[in-house]
């Protein structure tokens, strides 16, 4: 059993509905996965990883599935498309410079997340310190 030390990243895992998964690594991947990825996202592997760290939606959701069907789950892209934007992200590894983890709430490429309501914007502030109405 190889020890794992203390400086060491974290392994990458996907967090889906609060539970975390193996994330499916590149080398991992069978052709029937990949098939997968391009007919859930229209993208080949090399576009794939690419839109994956740029938080596509359609990308996340099929490493996801993958994920999931390793676990044997018995989940369809259907059961995932009804999750919020924050119960679908990823966990550990690499996934900024300086080492953090990206917020679970927020985006994989560290934008800020979307406002909870339609009502944020009236709440801002303007450049001159009045509120925006």
């Amino acid at each position: 059993m190889a020890v794992k030390k203390k400086d060491e990243p974290k392994e990458l895992t996907i967090s889906i509905s609060g539970t975390e998964y193996p994330f499916p690594a590149f080398d991992t991947l069978t052709f029937k996965e990949a098939r997968l990825i391009k007919s859930q996202t229209g993208l080949v592997m090399g576009q794939f990883f690419n839109a994956l760290e740029q938080g596509d939606p359609d990308a996340l959701m099929a490493i996801a599935l993958i994920a999931l069907q390793r676990d044997a789950k018995p989940y369809e892209m259907d059961d995932l498309d009804r999750l919020t934007l924050t119960k679908i992200f990823l966990v550990g590894g690499d996934q900024e410079e300086d080492g953090e983890d990206v917020d679970p709430a927020s985006p994989l490429d560290g934008s800020a997340p979307p406002a909870d309501d339609a009502n944020s914007e009236k709440r801002s502030s303007s450049e001159d310190g009045s509120s925006v109405s």
